[in-house]
């Protein structure tokens, strides 16, 4: 886990490979260099990479052929992969690169601070899922390791049994063997007890006849009260069904391993188990079912949060790609328009300037949350603060967002308490924050819908509002809201990346503030945040 991550960088020119370890020289990664797309296939049998920067023209071998042989390897099929060309600039090449498996195509001159970015979102995102395989890998050692020294313990058991059985035929040693076996009961009841798996005995019936001391803990039982429990009381209802068919099993005299079920506690919490269960005999009659289980739910927990790394990466590579390949062709296709001249009254070459000029303000949003995401992953996040006034700032962010309230006939009214104090903060970064609120009030409202915009001072607070009356938010989405990456199901048909509410409630945090949402689906959302006023 400290070795540093690899990175892949593909070209037929070594002066190529140079500049860009120079370009990408601040990022903690090791370079591999391939002169060509053979190289770079033969390195990735041989290392692990995070990310591959590619070029598109070499001989024998280009950059599309390189990546469509990686995306057949199992190993490589899912290795992040951007283009890097000066000659290949045209839109057929972009979107070729990306149907081959490439996550981005960069064209020449490289943008130092956009490369630098984007690849450092790919870095974390591998340092992540390392991270989380590392633990799982170290969680499921454990667990067999224990499993392998209870797997002995029942081995044990059964020997005890034969030697009962023994002493009942031997009266001669009956006392002496009697005292040996007290002693071995004793021996291994004390292990019982203080073993940290869950240990139970059931009867014919589903009543309890024995837990150990771990058992009561997790569940949050007192012995006293084990005698009046049944298998129906510590387990789910919906698992019910499930337990059933197992017992029967173990009344056939089929010994389960690696079964894993639902244990619900007292409190009612769910507690996720895996162990081994099967049945005493005596004289060919049941007596009992007997199990040992161990506690799993950090290990559940942990494949989840890998599972949600995963569709969160795959989401947000297929966000970004999309909100970056929209305002590029469309720069594009009004670029080559007015520079074919097929575009000669002034009156529609203004209009498409405006377009341009739109499409270039949303690219440039669009790279200042990925700086700013890379930025605080980093550590590198800063507020730089002044005194100022919140009134100034939140008129000028109502200007900046008042065209794209115009386009959908919004109307924004602000509802500010006359004579605020300044304050002292990041001027930029609040208006930040603002801005991005603004914008998804209006991006989630309905045509012609209004929003509200309240300010004051409450409780030593300037308390900042964006209210809107449009689509609202379900309950179970806003825990998630400030989420990095996370966007809610509606966010489908609406530009974004997920990462606008994740920066707001950084830059908010990092002034020592809150932010918050209290929403109703179909009726509209409220975003507040609150400031602390200055001392002096």
């Amino acid at each position: 886990m400290d070795a540093k991550p690899k990175m892949l960088i593909v070209d037929d020119r070594v002066e190529n490979l140079v500049a860009l370890e120079k370009t990408l020289g601040d990022l903690d990664v090791d370079f591999v260099r391939a002169l060509s797309g053979n190289e770079a296939l033969a390195h990735t049998l041989e290392h692990d990479f995070a990310i591959v920067l590619c070029d598109v023209q070499m001989p024998e071998m280009d950059g599309f052929e390189t990546v469509e042989f990686m995306r057949q390897d199992k190993k490589t099929k899912h290795l992040p992969v951007i283009f890097v060309s000066a000659i290949y600039t045209e839109d057929f090449h972009m979107v070729k690169g990306i149907e081959t498996g490439a996550v981005d195509f960069i064209t020449k001159p490289i943008i130092p601070e956009i490369l630098r970015g984007k690849v450092q979102v790919f870095l974390d995102l591998h340092a992540n899922r390392l991270s989380l395989e590392e633990e799982i890998k170290l969680r499921t050692e454990a667990e067999q390791t224990i499993q392998e020294q209870y797997d002995d313990i029942q081995i044990h058991t059964h020997e005890l049994e034969a030697a009962n059985q023994e002493l009942r035929e031997t009266q001669t040693k009956l006392l002496e063997l009697n005292q040996e076996v007290q002693e071995s009961e004793e021996r291994y009841r004390d292990l019982f007890e203080n073993a940290n798996d869950l240990i139970q005995s059931v009867d014919a019936e589903g009543n309890f006849v024995y837990v150990n001391s771990a058992w009561l803990e997790v569940l949050g039982y007192e012995m006293k009260e084990v005698e009046n429990l049944n298998f129906t009381d510590v387990v789910p209802e919906e698992e019910w069904a499930h337990c059933q068919e197992q017992f029967q099993q173990i009344l056939q005299g089929e010994r389960l391993t690696n079964m894993q079920t639902i244990f619900l506690t007292k409190d009612g919490r769910h507690i996720y188990v895996e162990g081994n269960a099967g049945a005493r005999f005596k004289n060919g009659e049941f007596v009992a079912n007997r199990g040992i289980f161990r506690d799993i739910t950090e290990r559940k927990i942990a494949e989840e949060k890998q599972l949600e790394l995963d569709r969160m990466k795959q989401e947000f590579i297929s966000n970004v790609s999309h909100e970056l390949r929209t305002p590029l062709h469309s720069l594009k296709g009004f670029v080559k328009l007015l520079l074919g001249g097929k575009v000669t009254d002034s009156e529609t070459q203004s209009e498409f300037l405006s377009i341009i000029e739109k499409e270039s303000d949303r690219l440039s949003g669009l790279i200042d949350d990925l700086l700013d995401i890379s930025r605080l992953e980093s550590g590198r996040f800063k507020v730089y603060k002044e005194l100022v006034s919140l009134e100034n700032i939140i008129r000028d962010a109502i200007q900046r967002v008042g065209s794209l309230a115009n386009e959908r006939g919004i109307t924004i009214t602000d509802e500010i308490q006359p004579e605020l104090p300044e304050i002292e903060v990041d001027q930029k970064r609040i208006r930040q924050v603002v801005t991005n609120l603004l914008s998804n009030a209006i991006k989630y409202n309905n045509e012609n819908g209004s929003i509200t915009v309240r300010s004051e001072v409450t409780d030593n607070e300037l308390l900042v509002q964006v209210a809107d009356g449009g689509i609202g938010i379900a309950d179970e989405d806003i825990p998630k809201l400030f989420e990095r990456f996370y966007r809610v199901e509606a966010s489908d048909r609406i530009e974004g990346t997920g990462l606008g509410l994740h920066i707001s409630q950084q830059i908010v945090e990092a002034h020592s503030g809150k932010i918050w949402i209290e929403s109703e689906l179909g009726e509209g959302s409220t975003f507040s945040f609150a400031l602390p006023l200055n001392e002096n």
